[in-house]
Protein backbone atom coordinates (compact mmCIF):
# COMPACT_ATOMS: atom_id res chain seq x y z
CA UNK A 1 0.00 0.00 0.00
CA UNK A 2 0.98 3.50 -0.86
CA UNK A 3 1.07 5.84 2.10
CA UNK A 4 1.98 8.61 0.12
CA UNK A 5 -0.62 8.48 -2.25
CA UNK A 6 -2.85 11.32 -2.31
CA UNK A 7 -5.84 9.34 -2.92
CA UNK A 8 -4.77 7.94 0.73
CA UNK A 9 -7.52 8.18 3.40
CA UNK A 10 -4.32 9.62 5.51
CA UNK A 11 -4.34 12.87 3.28
CA UNK A 12 -8.03 13.64 3.73
CA UNK A 13 -8.51 14.83 7.69
CA UNK A 14 -6.69 14.26 10.44
CA UNK A 15 -6.96 11.05 12.85
CA UNK A 16 -6.75 10.44 16.04
CA UNK A 17 -7.73 6.76 15.60
CA UNK A 18 -5.41 4.64 12.54
CA UNK A 19 -5.89 0.64 11.87
CA UNK A 20 -2.99 -0.11 8.77
CA UNK A 21 -3.41 -4.03 9.85
CA UNK A 22 -2.63 -6.06 7.25
CA UNK A 23 -1.55 -3.67 4.41
CA UNK A 24 2.26 -4.72 3.96
CA UNK A 25 3.80 -1.90 4.95
CA UNK A 26 7.55 -2.66 5.54
CA UNK A 27 7.91 1.11 7.00
CA UNK A 28 5.81 3.91 8.61
CA UNK A 29 7.82 6.32 7.41
CA UNK A 30 8.11 9.77 9.26
CA UNK A 31 6.55 12.31 6.19
CA UNK A 32 3.30 10.26 6.13
CA UNK A 33 2.78 10.23 10.30
CA UNK A 34 3.54 14.60 9.92
CA UNK A 35 0.65 15.33 7.60
CA UNK A 36 -2.33 14.48 9.03
CA UNK A 37 -1.58 12.01 12.17
CA UNK A 38 -0.05 14.02 14.76
CA UNK A 39 -2.93 13.89 16.88
CA UNK A 40 -3.44 10.46 16.54
CA UNK A 41 -4.01 8.45 19.70
CA UNK A 42 -4.41 4.93 18.79
CA UNK A 43 -2.09 3.30 15.58
CA UNK A 44 -2.54 -0.51 14.25
CA UNK A 45 0.22 -2.02 12.20
CA UNK A 46 -0.56 -5.53 12.98
CA UNK A 47 0.31 -8.33 10.34
CA UNK A 48 2.53 -6.07 8.50
CA UNK A 49 6.19 -7.00 6.86
CA UNK A 50 8.13 -4.20 9.90
CA UNK A 51 11.39 -5.21 10.47
CA UNK A 52 13.85 -3.38 12.51
CA UNK A 53 16.60 -3.46 9.71
CA UNK A 54 14.76 -1.63 7.75
CA UNK A 55 16.01 2.33 7.70
CA UNK A 56 13.37 4.57 9.57
CA UNK A 57 11.07 1.71 9.15
CA UNK A 58 8.91 2.99 12.07
CA UNK A 59 10.59 6.65 12.20
CA UNK A 60 6.65 7.99 11.84
CA UNK A 61 5.95 6.59 15.45
CA UNK A 62 8.19 9.13 17.16
CA UNK A 63 6.11 12.03 15.81
CA UNK A 64 3.19 10.77 17.31
CA UNK A 65 3.81 12.08 21.20
CA UNK A 66 -0.28 12.09 21.53
CA UNK A 67 0.00 7.77 20.94
CA UNK A 68 -1.46 5.87 24.05
CA UNK A 69 -2.41 2.65 22.00
CA UNK A 70 0.38 1.24 19.46
CA UNK A 71 -0.07 -2.57 18.43
CA UNK A 72 2.93 -4.31 16.42
CA UNK A 73 2.24 -7.67 16.64
CA UNK A 74 2.73 -10.19 13.61
CA UNK A 75 5.81 -8.46 11.97
CA UNK A 76 9.32 -9.63 11.82
CA UNK A 77 10.68 -7.00 14.14
CA UNK A 78 13.68 -8.49 15.78
CA UNK A 79 14.80 -5.07 18.48
CA UNK A 80 12.48 -2.78 19.48
CA UNK A 81 13.27 1.08 18.32
CA UNK A 82 13.30 3.44 21.21
CA UNK A 83 11.96 5.51 19.22
CA UNK A 84 8.37 4.07 19.44
CA UNK A 85 8.36 4.35 23.39
CA UNK A 86 6.60 7.08 23.63
CA UNK A 87 6.02 8.47 27.48
CA UNK A 88 1.90 8.71 27.09
CA UNK A 89 1.88 4.99 25.84
CA UNK A 90 -0.97 2.99 27.48
CA UNK A 91 -0.92 -0.29 25.27
CA UNK A 92 1.77 -1.63 23.23
CA UNK A 93 0.94 -5.24 21.37
CA UNK A 94 4.58 -6.97 20.37
CA UNK A 95 3.20 -10.05 19.73
CA UNK A 96 4.10 -12.51 17.19
CA UNK A 97 7.74 -10.71 16.56
CA UNK A 98 11.24 -12.09 17.02
CA UNK A 99 12.22 -10.24 19.90
CA UNK A 100 14.84 -10.96 22.14
CA UNK A 101 15.66 -7.94 24.24
CA UNK A 102 13.69 -4.92 25.23
CA UNK A 103 15.73 -1.93 25.24
CA UNK A 104 16.66 -0.87 28.65
CA UNK A 105 15.21 2.70 27.96
CA UNK A 106 11.29 0.74 28.07
CA UNK A 107 11.88 1.16 32.04
CA UNK A 108 10.31 4.81 31.37
CA UNK A 109 6.90 3.55 29.99
CA UNK A 110 5.65 3.92 33.68
CA UNK A 111 2.00 4.88 32.30
CA UNK A 112 2.12 1.60 30.59
CA UNK A 113 -1.14 -0.50 31.56
CA UNK A 114 -1.01 -3.22 28.80
CA UNK A 115 1.79 -4.57 27.52
CA UNK A 116 1.83 -8.01 25.83
CA UNK A 117 4.71 -9.59 24.19
CA UNK A 118 3.40 -13.45 23.41
CA UNK A 119 4.70 -15.35 20.83
CA UNK A 120 8.82 -13.70 21.34
CA UNK A 121 12.33 -15.27 22.90
CA UNK A 122 12.67 -12.95 25.21
CA UNK A 123 15.71 -13.11 27.55
CA UNK A 124 15.82 -12.47 31.06
CA UNK A 125 17.30 -8.71 31.41
CA UNK A 126 13.98 -8.16 29.40
CA UNK A 127 11.63 -9.84 31.73
CA UNK A 128 13.37 -8.14 34.57
CA UNK A 129 12.95 -4.37 33.04
CA UNK A 130 9.21 -5.37 32.29
CA UNK A 131 8.65 -6.34 36.05
CA UNK A 132 9.64 -2.97 36.88
CA UNK A 133 6.64 -1.27 34.98
CA UNK A 134 4.66 -0.64 38.08
CA UNK A 135 1.57 0.65 36.29
CA UNK A 136 0.70 -2.60 34.61
CA UNK A 137 -2.29 -3.80 34.30
CA UNK A 138 -2.61 -7.01 31.89
CA UNK A 139 1.14 -7.95 30.90
CA UNK A 140 1.19 -11.89 28.45
CA UNK A 141 4.66 -13.62 28.27
CA UNK A 142 3.38 -16.42 27.21
CA UNK A 143 5.26 -18.65 24.25
CA UNK A 144 8.72 -17.06 24.85
CA UNK A 145 10.74 -19.97 26.13
CA UNK A 146 10.56 -18.62 29.77
CA UNK A 147 12.33 -20.96 32.49
CA UNK A 148 11.82 -19.99 36.64
CA UNK A 149 15.33 -18.37 35.94
CA UNK A 150 14.16 -15.95 33.46
CA UNK A 151 12.22 -13.86 36.47
CA UNK A 152 13.73 -11.78 38.58
CA UNK A 153 13.75 -12.33 42.46
CA UNK A 154 11.80 -9.36 42.85
CA UNK A 155 8.45 -7.78 40.93
CA UNK A 156 7.50 -4.50 41.35
CA UNK A 157 4.02 -4.93 39.64
CA UNK A 158 1.52 -3.47 42.46
CA UNK A 159 -1.37 -3.01 40.18
CA UNK A 160 -1.11 -6.05 38.05
CA UNK A 161 -4.56 -8.06 37.61
CA UNK A 162 -3.86 -10.32 34.19
CA UNK A 163 -0.63 -12.73 34.45
CA UNK A 164 -0.12 -14.92 31.03
CA UNK A 165 3.10 -16.95 31.61
CA UNK A 166 1.33 -20.54 29.55
CA UNK A 167 3.71 -21.94 26.94
CA UNK A 168 6.74 -21.62 28.48
CA UNK A 169 9.15 -24.00 30.17
CA UNK A 170 8.34 -23.39 33.61
CA UNK A 171 9.17 -26.61 36.08
CA UNK A 172 8.68 -24.72 39.04
CA UNK A 173 6.49 -21.31 39.48
CA UNK A 174 8.59 -18.39 40.70
CA UNK A 175 8.44 -17.73 44.25
CA UNK A 176 8.39 -13.73 42.84
CA UNK A 177 5.19 -14.50 40.84
CA UNK A 178 3.61 -15.17 44.31
CA UNK A 179 4.16 -12.04 45.64
CA UNK A 180 1.67 -9.73 43.18
CA UNK A 181 -1.09 -10.22 45.34
CA UNK A 182 -3.05 -7.73 42.93
CA UNK A 183 -3.50 -10.45 40.23
CA UNK A 184 -7.10 -11.64 39.45
CA UNK A 185 -6.08 -14.00 36.00
CA UNK A 186 -3.34 -16.41 36.06
CA UNK A 187 -2.78 -18.93 33.48
CA UNK A 188 0.03 -21.16 34.12
CA UNK A 189 -1.17 -23.38 31.45
CA UNK A 190 1.29 -25.44 29.26
CA UNK A 191 4.17 -25.30 30.89
CA UNK A 192 6.41 -28.53 32.77
CA UNK A 193 4.66 -27.46 36.13
CA UNK A 194 5.17 -31.30 38.68
CA UNK A 195 3.94 -28.97 41.89
CA UNK A 196 2.51 -25.38 42.98
CA UNK A 197 4.25 -23.98 45.61
CA UNK A 198 2.12 -23.24 49.22
CA UNK A 199 2.86 -19.54 48.72
CA UNK A 200 0.47 -19.67 45.72
CA UNK A 201 -2.23 -19.25 48.95
CA UNK A 202 -1.14 -15.57 49.48
CA UNK A 203 -2.50 -14.40 45.81
CA UNK A 204 -6.27 -14.12 47.70
CA UNK A 205 -7.59 -11.73 44.80
CA UNK A 206 -7.38 -14.20 42.66
CA UNK A 207 -10.84 -14.95 40.18
CA UNK A 208 -9.29 -17.09 37.92
CA UNK A 209 -6.17 -20.20 37.34
CA UNK A 210 -5.03 -22.18 34.74
CA UNK A 211 -2.94 -24.57 35.56
CA UNK A 212 -4.27 -27.19 32.32
CA UNK A 213 -1.64 -29.33 30.34
CA UNK A 214 1.44 -29.12 32.77
CA UNK A 215 2.70 -32.39 35.08
CA UNK A 216 0.80 -32.11 38.42
CA UNK A 217 0.33 -35.24 40.19
CA UNK A 218 -1.66 -32.97 42.61
CA UNK A 219 -2.76 -29.20 43.74
CA UNK A 220 -1.63 -28.09 46.98
CA UNK A 221 -3.37 -27.69 50.50
CA UNK A 222 -2.88 -23.82 49.86
CA UNK A 223 -5.75 -23.59 47.10
CA UNK A 224 -8.37 -23.64 49.73
CA UNK A 225 -6.69 -20.01 50.92
CA UNK A 226 -8.12 -18.33 47.65
CA UNK A 227 -11.26 -17.60 48.53
CA UNK A 228 -12.20 -15.25 45.73
CA UNK A 229 -11.60 -17.88 42.85
CA UNK A 230 -14.17 -18.36 40.79
CA UNK A 231 -13.06 -20.57 37.73
CA UNK A 232 -10.26 -23.46 38.46
CA UNK A 233 -8.77 -25.17 34.95
CA UNK A 234 -6.60 -27.90 35.85
CA UNK A 235 -7.12 -30.05 32.83
CA UNK A 236 -4.29 -32.48 31.26
CA UNK A 237 -2.48 -33.49 34.17
CA UNK A 238 -1.70 -36.86 36.02
CA UNK A 239 -4.57 -35.70 39.21
CA UNK A 240 -5.52 -39.00 41.01
CA UNK A 241 -7.55 -36.39 43.37
CA UNK A 242 -8.43 -32.99 44.54
CA UNK A 243 -7.83 -31.51 48.08
CA UNK A 244 -9.99 -31.94 50.59
CA UNK A 245 -9.73 -27.64 50.86
CA UNK A 246 -11.01 -27.22 47.72
CA UNK A 247 -14.41 -27.27 49.63
CA UNK A 248 -13.75 -23.63 51.40
CA UNK A 249 -13.70 -22.07 47.49
CA UNK A 250 -17.17 -21.01 48.16
CA UNK A 251 -16.98 -18.83 45.09
CA UNK A 252 -15.80 -21.50 42.47
CA UNK A 253 -18.27 -21.35 39.92
CA UNK A 254 -16.45 -23.33 36.82
CA UNK A 255 -14.34 -26.20 37.88
CA UNK A 256 -12.70 -28.71 34.80
CA UNK A 257 -10.13 -31.42 36.02
CA UNK A 258 -10.96 -33.45 32.72
CA UNK A 259 -8.00 -35.64 31.11
CA UNK A 260 -6.76 -36.57 34.59
CA UNK A 261 -6.12 -39.91 36.25
CA UNK A 262 -9.01 -40.08 39.24
CA UNK A 263 -10.86 -43.17 39.74
CA UNK A 264 -13.44 -42.10 42.10
CA UNK A 265 -15.70 -38.67 41.89
CA UNK A 266 -14.39 -35.81 43.61
CA UNK A 267 -15.73 -34.63 47.83
CA UNK A 268 -16.88 -31.09 46.15
CA UNK A 269 -19.18 -30.61 49.47
CA UNK A 270 -19.79 -26.71 50.57
CA UNK A 271 -19.56 -25.64 46.50
CA UNK A 272 -22.54 -24.12 46.42
CA UNK A 273 -21.81 -21.48 43.41
CA UNK A 274 -20.33 -24.41 41.32
CA UNK A 275 -22.19 -24.06 38.13
CA UNK A 276 -20.24 -25.79 35.90
CA UNK A 277 -18.34 -29.14 36.50
CA UNK A 278 -15.96 -31.02 33.97
CA UNK A 279 -14.51 -34.53 34.80
CA UNK A 280 -14.59 -36.11 31.03
CA UNK A 281 -11.93 -38.25 30.16
CA UNK A 282 -11.05 -39.96 33.75
CA UNK A 283 -11.72 -43.11 35.12
CA UNK A 284 -14.58 -42.32 37.61
CA UNK A 285 -17.33 -45.68 37.83
CA UNK A 286 -19.73 -44.14 39.95
CA UNK A 287 -21.50 -40.84 40.52
CA UNK A 288 -22.01 -40.54 44.92
CA UNK A 289 -25.10 -39.66 46.46
CA UNK A 290 -23.30 -36.19 48.01
CA UNK A 291 -23.59 -34.77 44.41
CA UNK A 292 -27.00 -33.45 45.65
CA UNK A 293 -25.01 -30.92 47.26
CA UNK A 294 -23.83 -29.37 44.24
CA UNK A 295 -27.47 -27.51 43.90
CA UNK A 296 -26.10 -24.98 41.71
CA UNK A 297 -25.20 -27.42 38.98
CA UNK A 298 -25.96 -26.43 35.55
CA UNK A 299 -23.41 -28.25 32.92
CA UNK A 300 -22.07 -31.81 34.36
CA UNK A 301 -19.68 -33.38 32.13
CA UNK A 302 -18.63 -37.03 33.03
CA UNK A 303 -17.82 -37.82 29.36
CA UNK A 304 -15.22 -41.08 28.86
CA UNK A 305 -15.23 -42.11 32.31
CA UNK A 306 -16.50 -46.12 33.25
CA UNK A 307 -19.64 -45.10 34.88
CA UNK A 308 -22.10 -48.06 34.90
CA UNK A 309 -25.41 -46.05 35.54
CA UNK A 310 -26.76 -43.43 36.35
CA UNK A 311 -28.21 -42.65 39.94
CA UNK A 312 -31.57 -41.14 40.71
CA UNK A 313 -29.51 -38.62 42.98
CA UNK A 314 -28.88 -37.01 39.61
CA UNK A 315 -33.12 -35.98 39.78
CA UNK A 316 -32.06 -33.59 43.10
CA UNK A 317 -29.91 -31.17 40.46
CA UNK A 318 -33.30 -29.09 39.48
CA UNK A 319 -31.10 -26.61 37.76
CA UNK A 320 -29.23 -28.94 35.35
CA UNK A 321 -29.35 -27.93 31.60
CA UNK A 322 -26.36 -29.37 30.26
CA UNK A 323 -25.44 -33.14 31.11
CA UNK A 324 -22.86 -35.50 29.33
CA UNK A 325 -22.60 -39.14 30.28
CA UNK A 326 -20.98 -40.11 26.75
CA UNK A 327 -18.45 -42.42 26.22
CA UNK A 328 -19.31 -44.67 29.88
CA UNK A 329 -20.71 -48.16 30.39
CA UNK A 330 -24.50 -46.76 30.92
CA UNK A 331 -27.33 -49.70 30.25
CA UNK A 332 -30.34 -47.73 30.96
CA UNK A 333 -31.44 -45.09 32.68
CA UNK A 334 -33.97 -44.64 35.65
CA UNK A 335 -37.36 -42.84 34.70
CA UNK A 336 -37.05 -40.53 37.87
CA UNK A 337 -34.69 -38.75 35.36
CA UNK A 338 -37.17 -37.60 33.79
CA UNK A 339 -37.81 -34.78 36.35
CA UNK A 340 -35.34 -33.10 35.09
CA UNK A 341 -36.99 -30.45 33.59
CA UNK A 342 -34.55 -27.81 32.54
CA UNK A 343 -32.03 -30.52 30.77
CA UNK A 344 -31.50 -28.82 27.34
CA UNK A 345 -28.49 -30.78 26.25
CA UNK A 346 -28.40 -34.75 27.10
CA UNK A 347 -25.17 -36.57 25.99
CA UNK A 348 -25.66 -40.60 25.96
CA UNK A 349 -23.45 -41.86 22.66
CA UNK A 350 -21.10 -44.70 23.09
CA UNK A 351 -22.87 -46.56 25.60
CA UNK A 352 -24.44 -50.29 25.67
CA UNK A 353 -27.91 -48.44 25.94
CA UNK A 354 -31.34 -50.59 24.60
CA UNK A 355 -31.41 -50.51 20.65
CA UNK A 356 -34.52 -48.04 20.63
CA UNK A 357 -32.66 -45.54 23.04
CA UNK A 358 -29.69 -45.60 21.38
CA UNK A 359 -31.53 -45.14 17.90
CA UNK A 360 -32.66 -41.75 19.05
CA UNK A 361 -29.25 -41.06 20.63
CA UNK A 362 -27.00 -41.68 17.42
CA UNK A 363 -29.89 -40.04 15.43
CA UNK A 364 -28.44 -36.34 15.55
CA UNK A 365 -26.13 -34.33 17.75
CA UNK A 366 -27.19 -33.26 20.99
CA UNK A 367 -29.35 -31.06 20.94
CA UNK A 368 -33.02 -30.11 23.17
CA UNK A 369 -35.02 -31.74 20.84
CA UNK A 370 -32.96 -34.48 21.16
CA UNK A 371 -33.11 -34.35 24.88
CA UNK A 372 -36.93 -34.05 24.97
CA UNK A 373 -37.19 -37.42 22.34
CA UNK A 374 -34.27 -39.36 25.14
CA UNK A 375 -36.73 -38.77 28.39
CA UNK A 376 -40.06 -39.70 26.55
CA UNK A 377 -38.53 -42.48 25.65
CA UNK A 378 -37.28 -43.50 29.53
CA UNK A 379 -40.86 -42.15 30.09
CA UNK A 380 -42.65 -44.65 28.99
CA UNK A 381 -40.18 -47.49 28.67
CA UNK A 382 -38.89 -48.07 32.44
CA UNK A 383 -35.74 -50.22 33.23
CA UNK A 384 -36.95 -53.89 33.99
CA UNK A 385 -36.31 -55.37 37.17
CA UNK A 386 -33.04 -57.28 36.41
CA UNK A 387 -31.50 -53.89 34.31
CA UNK A 388 -31.63 -52.49 37.77
CA UNK A 389 -29.51 -54.93 38.94
CA UNK A 390 -25.26 -54.36 39.24
CA UNK A 391 -23.59 -54.72 35.26
CA UNK A 392 -21.40 -57.77 35.25
CA UNK A 393 -17.77 -57.90 34.89
CA UNK A 394 -18.09 -58.60 31.77
CA UNK A 395 -19.42 -55.44 31.09
CA UNK A 396 -16.42 -53.41 32.94
CA UNK A 397 -13.40 -55.74 30.87
CA UNK A 398 -10.12 -53.23 31.29
CA UNK A 399 -9.66 -54.71 27.80
CA UNK A 400 -12.42 -53.19 25.73
CA UNK A 401 -11.99 -49.95 27.03
CA UNK A 402 -10.52 -47.11 24.26
CA UNK A 403 -7.75 -44.95 25.60
CA UNK A 404 -8.81 -41.75 24.54
CA UNK A 405 -5.72 -39.97 23.69
CA UNK A 406 -5.29 -36.48 25.22
CA UNK A 407 -5.88 -33.48 23.06
CA UNK A 408 -2.30 -31.57 21.91
CA UNK A 409 -1.38 -28.79 23.93
CA UNK A 410 -3.09 -25.42 22.75
CA UNK A 411 -1.98 -22.17 22.79
CA UNK A 412 -3.78 -19.67 24.99
CA UNK A 413 -6.89 -18.17 23.27
CA UNK A 414 -5.62 -14.48 21.76
CA UNK A 415 -7.43 -11.83 23.89
CA UNK A 416 -6.36 -8.53 21.68
CA UNK A 417 -8.44 -6.35 19.63
CA UNK A 418 -7.19 -2.86 18.23
CA UNK A 419 -8.87 0.46 17.59
CA UNK A 420 -10.65 1.04 14.15
CA UNK A 421 -12.01 3.94 14.28
CA UNK A 422 -10.14 4.88 10.84
CA UNK A 423 -10.06 1.59 9.50
CA UNK A 424 -8.35 0.90 5.74
CA UNK A 425 -9.43 -3.02 6.68
CA UNK A 426 -12.30 -4.88 7.46
CA UNK A 427 -12.33 -4.99 11.71
CA UNK A 428 -11.82 -8.24 13.63
CA UNK A 429 -14.66 -10.49 15.16
CA UNK A 430 -13.88 -10.45 18.28
CA UNK A 431 -11.88 -13.15 19.61
CA UNK A 432 -13.02 -16.09 21.53
CA UNK A 433 -12.85 -16.77 25.19
CA UNK A 434 -12.81 -20.01 27.05
CA UNK A 435 -16.16 -21.56 27.12
CA UNK A 436 -17.76 -20.93 30.46
CA UNK A 437 -21.30 -21.53 30.60
CA UNK A 438 -22.84 -19.49 33.79
CA UNK A 439 -23.78 -16.42 34.13
CA UNK A 440 -21.33 -15.24 36.88
CA UNK A 441 -18.57 -16.83 35.31
CA UNK A 442 -19.91 -14.44 31.25
CA UNK A 443 -19.25 -11.73 33.98
CA UNK A 444 -15.39 -13.14 34.94
CA UNK A 445 -14.77 -13.35 31.28
CA UNK A 446 -16.34 -9.73 30.71
CA UNK A 447 -13.75 -8.70 32.97
CA UNK A 448 -10.67 -10.25 32.05
CA UNK A 449 -11.55 -9.32 28.35
CA UNK A 450 -12.05 -5.20 29.71
CA UNK A 451 -8.46 -5.62 30.89
CA UNK A 452 -6.26 -6.98 28.07
CA UNK A 453 -8.71 -4.91 25.17
CA UNK A 454 -9.67 -1.69 26.98
CA UNK A 455 -7.39 1.86 25.61
CA UNK A 456 -7.46 5.00 27.31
Amino acid sequence: MALNNPASPLNAVPVESLNLQGQQLEAFPRDVAERNCRHCKSLNLNDNNLQKDTTGSLAGVAVLTNLRSLQLSNNRLTQLPVEVLIDCLKHIDLSGNRLTRLPSEMIRLQHLKRLLLKGNSLDAASVAIVCELAGLVALDLSANSLSEASFPARVDLPSLQYLDVSGNQLNKLPASICTVVSLQFLDLSSNALTSLPPQLGQLSGLLSLDVSSNSLSELPHAIGRLRSLARLHADNNQLQRLPDELHSLRSLDDLSVEHNSMTRFPVLDGLSCLQALNLSHNSITSIPNDIHALSALRNLSLANNRITHAPKILTSLSRLRELDLSSNLISFLPEEITVLSNLEVFSLMENPLPPELNIIVLGSDPSPSQTHRILQYVRHHPPEDDELRPPSRALLRPDIRVNTPKPPNLSPPNLIRGDTAVSLVQPLHPAALPSIRSPRSDRLVALQSKLMVRSE
